[in-house]
């Protein structure tokens, strides 16, 4: 005889993790089970992807894409960065991590948080950081491989008719 006939086996859904690192909001305004929450799953260290454990930080450790470094260097330093761009080319050449650095090139405000667009993100300012950490809420890293159909775009423009959380 089975000794789990008659016993009801519930199966627990399983948790979305916990966001980690800086957030961009005051933690006064969060609920104080959330913050509690936050610094537990701070003190787990969770598995991370070796390609994004040793994604490049900044232009200088892109390896082979000189001619690209040079011209947004070029472009940072002339104050002329084009509104938007259009990364291409095969698998594992380095699209997602030039954009997550020009993410932060653009939103960085320096150390002293009177700083502006810089070929050279200091990585210690909240903007950097939460961008580092995947919770800065004005960058959306998506991909063309699964953001497709109408539904997907519906949502992403839904999404674009906020402000920006730039603070002035």
């Amino acid at each position: 005889m089975n000794q789990h006939q008659g016993e009801d086996l519930q199966l627990e859904e399983p948790s979305s993790p916990e966001p980690e690192g800086p957030c961009l909001f005051d933690e006064s305004d969060l609920p104080s089970d959330q913050v509690s929450s936050q610094s537990h799953a701070q003190n787990h260290a969770e598995y991370l992807v070796l390609a994004r454990k040793y994604r490049p930080l900044t232009f200088e450790d892109l390896i082979g894409q000189e001619a690209m470094v040079r011209t947004l260097r070029n472009a940072f330093a002339l104050g002329r960065v084009a509104h938007a761009f259009m990364l291409t080319g095969v698998r594992g050449v380095g699209k997602t991590t030039t954009a997550r650095i020009i993410a932060r090139a653009l939103n960085c405000v320096g150390v002293d948080g009177k700083g502006g667009p810089t070929p050279d993100p200091c990585g210690v300012c909240l903007n950097c950081r939460a961008i580092l950490n995947d919770r800065h809420p004005d960058v959306l890293e998506m991909d063309a491989a699964s953001r497709t159909g109408v539904m997907m775009c519906v949502k992403l423009l839904k999404r674009l008719a906020f402000d920006l959380c730039k603070d002035e």
